[in-house]
């Protein structure tokens, strides 16, 4: 007598081998574009042409607006208390970025410590 166990592994086989697989059935090709499609996706590719120009001059202005804070800074460091001379100091060597990413998050932390030796310079 076969227990309820080996029975139901019996019957499992037999319902996988009674299974047969179903073919994939391949998607029709999408028909071409018309020229109201072809004239859009034309004017779209003009438009990411601009962002691109408008990103290149946003960064080049932004880079220069830090290095331009970045000497403010090292000019005005001299004058200032030897211990917030040092603590600058601090704060450039915690400095932690990965440049050759080049990720925006490595921007975000050297705009921050910028703005945070501003306060110390003109505090």
């Amino acid at each position: 007598m076969k227990s309820a166990r080996a029975s139901g592994k019996a019957k499992k086989d037999q319902d996988s081998k009674a299974k047969a697989p179903v073919p994939k059935v391949k998607k029709a090709a999408s028909a071409a574009p018309t020229s109201t499609e072809t004239a859009q996706a034309l004017a779209v590719a003009a438009l990411m042409r601009g962002l691109s120009g408008t990103l290149e001059e946003t960064a080049r202005q932004y880079v220069r607006r830090l290095q331009r804070e970045i000497f403010e800074i090292a000019e005005a460091l001299p004058s200032r208390r030897p211990k917030e001379v040092a603590k600058a100091a601090k704060l450039l060597g915690a400095l932690a970025i990965k440049a050759q990413k080049g990720r925006r998050k490595d921007l975000k932390k050297i705009d921050l410590l910028i703005g945070e030796l501003q306060q110390l310079v003109e505090g």
